[in-house]
C-alpha cells in the first residue's frame, strides 16, 4: 500500500512539474510577443512531446517563410524514400576505340547528380579520390593517351536548375547555384584558368581532371569542357563504351553535411532526385508535387505548407510551426529517424556554433535542430531528446519569426531562451 501511495505521489509530482514547465514557456512567449521586436513582427512556436503533450503553443498555425528550415523536409523525405544508403554515381565512358593504348575518340564523365564532387566533407583534397579512381579505370582499359576531348556531361537533370523565385542578390552569390547532373566544387564561379570567363561546374571538373591526367603522364590531346561546349560532337549515350562508375558517400552522410553546413546545392540535388527517381521528372513543379504527395501520404494536412524548392531559398515557401512539428513527429516513427536526428547540428556546432554558449552542456547535448535565416527571417526547428531515452518523451519543436527587422543580437538570444525553456 505504501508503494502504491508513492507511485501516485510520483505521478502527481510529474504532472505538476510538467505543468510548471508548460506555464513557464507559455508565459515567456506571451511576454515577449507583447514587446518589440516581436510585437510588430510574426512569431510562431509549437513544442509537442511524441506522446501528444503540448509544451508550448503560440501562433503555431501561421504560414511563415522557413528559410533553411525547409531542408528538414527535403532531407527527411530523401532519407525516408531514397534510403540512407543511397549513393550518387558518376560514369566514366568513351566513344571511338582504343588502338595501341590510344583512345581514338572522346572521354566522358557522365554525372547522375552527385553534389559532393570536389566538396570538403572531412577529407583533404576531396577530388583526388575520384580522380585516382577514374585514372585506374583508364589504366584497366589500356588507355595511356586520349586523342579526343574530355567532356563532362551534366544532362542527367533535364530541367533548368535555377528557380525563378530565388532573389537576384542570391543568384549573384554562392548561395544559389544550379543543381546539375555534374556538380563540382559547388559549381562556384572559377575563372582562374578561363581568362575571366565563367564556365559550368562540369567544365571545371573536366579541366581539372585533364590537368590531373597530364600530371600523371596521360595526355588529353583535345579540349576539355561540358556537353554544351561539344554539342555537335556528342555521341548517342547508348553507343558509348562504359569503363566504370564511382559513387558518392551514402545519403546519410550527404544529409548530415547538408544540415550541418546548410548546403543549398546538396538540398536542391536531393529535391530534384526525388522527382527524378519517383516521377522521372526533375522539373521544379514536378519535384514540389512529389514532395507534397509524400507529405500527404505521411498523413500531414497540406493546408500548413507550400513547397517551392528544397533549400528554402524561395520566399514563396511557406510552413507553419504546426506543420513543421507535425512532420518532425511523423519522422520519429520512421526507420530512418536515428540517421535523421543525428544529421542535425547541436548548439556549438555547424551553423549553430554561436548558439546558447552559456547554457549547460548537459542541456545542449540533448538539442538537435536546424537553423533558417534570411532578411527578416529567423527559424529553429528540431528535437530535444529525453533523459529517459524513451521515444514517447522526445520533444519536437518549431520556433519561427518573420518580418523581424531587429538585429540578430537582439532576436537570437530570445529564440535561444524559448528553446532552452522547452528543453528544461
Amino acid at each position: 500500500m505504501r508503494r502504491f501511495g508513492f507511485f501516485i505521489l510520483s505521478l502527481l509530482l510529474s504532472g505538476v512539474l510538467l505543468q510548471a514547465q508548460e506555464t513557464k514557456v507559455q508565459q515567456y512567449l506571451e511576454l515577449i510577443a507583447a514587446q518589440e521586436p516581436f510585437r510588430s513582427s510574426s512569431l510562431g512556436v509549437l513544442a509537442v512531446r511524441a506522446n501528444g503533450d503540448t509544451l508550448a503553443n503560440f501562433g503555431s498555425r501561421a504560414k511563415l517563410v522557413p528559410a533553411s528550415n525547409m531542408k528538414l523536409i527535403t532531407t527527411g523525405l530523401a532519407l525516408d524514400n531514397l534510403g540512407p544508403g543511397y549513393r550518387y554515381a558518376t560514369v566514366l565512358a568513351c566513344d571511338g576505340e582504343v588502338r595501341d593504348s590510344v583512345l581514338v575518340g572522346n572521354l566522358y564523365l557522365i554525372g547522375e547528380g552527385d553534389p559532393s564532387l570536389g566538396v570538403d566533407m572531412g577529407t583533404k583534397d576531396p577530388e583526388l579520390r575520384n580522380f585516382r579512381q577514374w585514372q585506374e579505370m583508364l589504366a584497366s582499359a589500356g588507355i595511356a593517351r586520349i586523342e579526343g576531348n574530355l567532356i563532362a556531361d551534366r544532362r542527367y537533370f533535364t530541367e533548368e536548375g535555377i528557380l525563378g523565385d530565388w532573389m537576384a542578390e542570391d543568384l549573384e552569390s554562392e548561395d544559389a547555384v544550379a543543381a546539375a547532373g555534374v556538380n563540382f566544387r559547388h559549381n562556384y564561379r572559377d575563372t582562374t584558368y578561363a581568362g575571366g570567363a565563367t564556365r559550368s561546374g562540369a567544365a571545371h571538373l573536366a579541366h581539372y581532371f585533364g590537368e590531373y591526367l597530364a600530371s600523371a603522364g596521360l595526355a588529353v590531346e583535345g579540349e576539355t569542357g561540358d556537353e554544351a561546349e561539344f554539342a555537335a560532337l556528342l555521341a548517342p549515350e547508348d553507343s558509348l563504351h562504359y569503363l566504370g562508375r564511382t559513387y558518392s558517400e551514402p545519403l546519410r552522410a550527404l544529409v548530415k553535411h547538408t544540415n550541418h553546413r546548410s548546403d543549398n546545392l546538396f538540398a536542391e540535388v536531393m529535391f530534384r532526385t526525388l522527382g527524378k527517381e519517383l516521377r522521372e521528372n526533375d522539373g521544379y513543379g514536378s519535384c514540389a508535387a512529389v514532395e507534397t504527395t509524400l507529405l500527404e501520404e505521411m498523413g500531414l494536412p497540406m493546408s500548413g505548407v507550400r513547397v517551392r524548392d528544397g533549400s528554402g531559398l524561395s520566399r514563396k515557401d511557406y510552413v507553419s510551426p504546426e506543420f513543421m512539428t507535425g512532420f518532425l513527429l511523423k519522422m520519429i516513427g520512421r526507420p530512418v529517424f536515428d540517421d535523421f536526428v543525428r544529421s542535425l547540428p547541436q548548439p556549438g556546432a555547424g551553423t549553430l556554433a554561436a548558439r546558447m554558449r552559456t547554457a549547460p552542456a548537459s542541456l545542449k547535448s540533448r538539442i538537435y535542430m536546424k537553423s533558417g535565416s534570411m532578411d527578416g527571417v529567423r527559424c529553429f526547428s528540431g528535437y530535444v531528446l529525453p533523459l529517459s531515452g524513451k521515444p514517447e518523451d522526445v520533444i519536437a519543436f518549431s520556433v519561427m519569426t518573420n518580418n523581424n527587422t531587429a538585429p540578430s543580437g537582439t532576436v537570437l538570444p530570445i529564440l535561444d531562451r524559448i528553446i532552452l525553456l522547452i528543453a528544461e
